[in-house]
């Protein structure tokens, strides 16, 4: 098993009504804490990656990771990046949401076993990963937890 450390940031709630309910969703930016590197089998740095939670009113799915190759978009290339999607219970969610700014989220993702798509690197100290495409763009999480810091004076 492989365990992902990221920070999350640049949080935005998205609301949508379609086929007469709505649903919304929780999207943020990664930052990896220092020392953490993630790359493909082939090389590419994966510096970008997104989080998004559901709300919990749909069917409760697996949490799932896939990749998203480099590519060249108006002319530009565009660096290798993944997505992470899983829904959070209802109060769960409404608490994510309503965090302040002086809170800081960090998700742990922890994957497959040692021989799945997403392996240690050769770092010695586990920091670095690997994610094999060959194996796979998508990785089922086998679970995933979120740690929130706060960092204002007296909030608990």
């Amino acid at each position: 098993m492989s365990v992902l450390h990221l920070v999350l940031v640049k949080k935005q709630l998205t609301i949508q009504f379609e086929e007469g309910d709505f649903k919304r969703k929780l999207s943020f930016e990664i930052e990896y804490p220092r020392r953490e590197r993630f790359r493909s089998s082939s090389g590419e740095e994966i510096l970008e990656g997104y989080v998004e939670f559901g709300d919990g009113s749909g069917k409760f799915e697996k949490p799932l990771m896939t990749y998203i190759g480099p590519q060249i978009e108006e002319g530009a290339l565009n660096q290798a990046s993944f997505s992470f999607y899983a829904f959070l219970p209802k109060e769960d969610f409404q608490n994510l949401v309503s965090l302040g700014h002086d809170a800081q989220v960090i998700l742990y993702i922890r994957t497959e076993d040692l021989d799945g798509p997403i392996q240690f690197g050769s770092d010695i100290d586990g920091y670095e990963k690997i994610w094999k495409t060959e194996m796979g763009t998508r990785v089922a999480a086998e679970s995933f937890e979120l740690l929130i810091i706060y960092s204002g004076a007296g909030v608990i």
